[in-house]
């Protein structure tokens, strides 16, 4: 077949491919709401796989991947509801993978070309210099395997977490409803809030609160995972914009913007007008915002009344991520 895809029992795939003159061109898509990692053969032969990242833009080579006869393999992770484009060259080109991956095993098991419906245990990013640097939020030894039949032995220490726990100062802005400062001493969504004005809310409420570093927690790479954004998120530490979150996983890197001691954090969250439309016609006594032509909710086919409320809002948990990767060579060094 053209494309061949192993996956854990209950996933839901679809792909498209086409073809230049030069290049491949194989868009998968998760059509569930779960994390999945696949293996796919290609039907392909030429250069090293490419992986392009629709969300981020970040392209990079595959750095795990097995040559067959007239075809490639390769692993692919993809988030939840997720997409991602894998090009392969039709003709070899000059890459920084010379020896690439071609196994990872943890205690005689193989986990990087086998199908799980989890977020991958150990992450590989590659370099422009050919290496790859591996990471992983548990902790374990692990036997990677490459094309050249060399082996390498890693062992990664458990991720150090710091959950930011609040409490959460919550501004709204004037004139919509929702008291322009509110605080929350939990994450929770703006729909299970008591004050009518910020369970109907529509539009963008900026979360600010802080969090430290303990100098002695050391680490070469540090992420914030904002656990859940319902919808956009817009997030600043330390009065630096470190990213723009609307899709799993809701994560960023704040390695260079993180100092020891305090640090401040604000989320812009915003979400869509349905929520607000529904207060409106529901309960119109606490005001009314917003006007529409459109009687009834287009998702639900049912008057703005009755429609569902979206959840809204950062809802978390919210946590800090110290890790410490280990780089490999994939240049058969």
């Amino acid at each position: 077949p053209d494309v061949a895809i192993r996956t854990a029992e209950g996933a839901s795939l679809d792909f498209v491919h086409r073809r230049t003159p030069d290049v491949y061109i194989y868009f998968f898509w998760n059509r569930v709401p779960r994390w999945e990692h696949v293996v796919v053969r290609l039907r392909a032969e030429g250069g090293t796989p490419e992986i392009w990242d629709p969300v981020t833009g970040r392209i990079g080579p595959s750095v795990a991947f097995r040559r067959q006869e007239s075809s490639v393999e390769l692993p692919l992770t993809l988030p939840p509801q997720g997409t991602s484009f894998v090009l392969v060259p039709r003709t070899a080109q000059k890459s920084t993978v010379v020896d690439p991956i071609v196994g990872v095993s943890q205690e005689g098991k193989e986990i990087l070309f086998e199908p799980s419906t989890d977020r991958p245990p150990l992450v590989m990013k590659p370099e422009k210099d050919g290496r790859v640097e591996l990471l992983t939020d548990g902790d374990g030894q692990y036997q990677v395997a490459f094309a050249s039949g060399r082996k390498v032995v890693v062992t990664l220490g458990k991720a150090q977490m710091a959950t930011v726990s609040g409490p959460w100062q919550v501004e709204f802005p004037p004139g919509w409803g929702a008291p322009e400062r509110v605080v929350f001493p939990t994450l929770i969504s703006w729909t299970e809030h008591p004050e009518p004005g910020i369970k109907y809310f529509s539009g963008v409420a900026t979360y600010r609160t802080t969090f430290r570093k303990n100098p002695n927690m050391q680490a070469e790479r540090i992420l914030l995972d904002l656990g859940e954004i319902r919808f956009v998120g817009e997030v600043h530490v330390n009065g630096e914009l470190v990213g723009n979150l609307w899709t799993p996983p809701y994560e960023v890197d704040i390695t260079e913007v993180v100092r020891d001691g305090e640090n401040e954090l604000v989320v812009r969250v915003a979400n869509d007008w349905s929520n607000r439309l529904t207060g409106d016609a529901r309960e119109p006594q606490f005001g009314t915002f917003t006007y529409t032509n459109i009687k009834n909710a287009l998702a639900w086919r049912v008057p703005w009344k009755d429609a569902p409320l979206h959840r809204s809002g950062l809802l978390g948990p919210v946590v800090v991520k110290l890790l410490k990767p280990v780089a490999i060579s994939t240049r058969g060094e």
